[in-house]
């Protein structure tokens, strides 16, 4: 015998049922036999992070990061430019791959930056970054396909990135 669906004359009982509660209780609270108390000291974040090793100044040093392209695995020097700055404090970044003929591999990145002593020829191994584009670019030619921001040098042989296929995950990260 199957059963019908009635509709019911209480209104109520149409309702849908109210969302459960979370059993987890919120930030800065724990739980102590069933009553809430509020945490008298809160974490003092600061005094853990004064044990990490700190960056250097904006424009003192600069910084080693790590290149990761399919087998490639390599380092740049960052200079210390702005714009080189500004990509410093963006990493760990993820892209995939675009070439420019036999000029360079590029991608886009999260950062909007101008022109800074933007130039219009480089040497094989420049790492840059495109304005116009928004774009990260290792040069394995000389003739970017505008002005770019100069960010440093590729520690390896900048040949090796000619092998790279188009649509290739690029890992950008911090070195150390």
């Amino acid at each position: 015998m199957k059963r019908e669906k009635t509709k019911s004359k209480d209104p109520d009982q149409d309702r849908p049922m109210p969302r459960k509660r979370s059993l987890m209780p919120p930030p800065g609270y724990m739980i102590d036999t069933g009553k809430k108390h509020r945490i008298e000291e809160p974490i003092d974040y600061e005094e853990l992070l004064d044990d990490r090793e700190e960056d250097p100044p904006i424009g003192e040093k600069p910084h080693v990061m790590q290149i990761t392209v399919g087998q490639i695995e390599t380092t740049a020097s960052l200079n210390t430019s702005e714009t080189a700055v500004q990509l410093w404090l963006k990493l760990p970044l993820k892209g995939y791959a675009k070439l420019w003929g036999e000029e360079d591999l590029y991608f886009e990145i999260p950062m909007t930056c101008p022109p800074e002593n933007a130039q219009t020829e480089v040497e094989p191994g420049t790492i840059a970054y495109w304005p116009e584009g928004d774009c990260f670019c290792i040069f394995f030619g000389t003739h970017p396909f505008g002005p770019v921001n100069v960010l440093g040098r590729v520690d390896c042989d900048p040949n090796l990135f000619r092998d790279v296929t188009e649509g290739q995950e690029v890992h950008l990260a911090r070195g150390e």
